[in-house]
């Protein structure tokens, strides 16, 4: 299995510049972390780190692609129902433009998770 290194200091980055928010919901209560002394957050690739095989010539460890999201959402991104998962994605992708910056349409998103309609006929 390849290992795949992520940045800490672009997950760092990306959090001073959500303001310790949660992007998502930025109402959403934070605890302060004892490490840092700052509000936890988790930071999320948008498009999964795991395709960077499958998607040629992207960059997936980039500012672009990282979210910051409190743990509840990060849990959700991950494990809720398919109608969260894909509000959750929705804003984050329009928050980092994910169509322009990576070519990804947000049903090619939804794809990516697990989310996306399926027609039956």
């Amino acid at each position: 299995r390849d290992v795949i290194v992520r940045r800490r200091q672009i997950a760092v980055l990306r959090m001073q510049q959500s303001r310790y928010k949660c992007e998502f919901d930025m109402s959403h209560s934070l605890f302060i972390a004892k490490a840092t002394g700052c509000p936890y957050l988790e930071a999320h690739h948008i498009i999964p780190i795991r395709f960077q095989k499958q998607l040629h010539g992207l960059k997936l460890d980039s500012l672009n692609n990282l979210c910051c999201l409190c743990p509840a959402c990060h849990r959700a991104i991950h494990h809720a129902e398919d109608n969260l998962v894909k509000s959750i994605l929705n804003r984050v992708a329009e928050k980092r433009d994910i169509t322009k910056n990576f070519g990804l349409s947000t049903e090619d998103l939804y794809r990516l998770y697990a989310v996306e309609d399926i027609v039956r006929q």
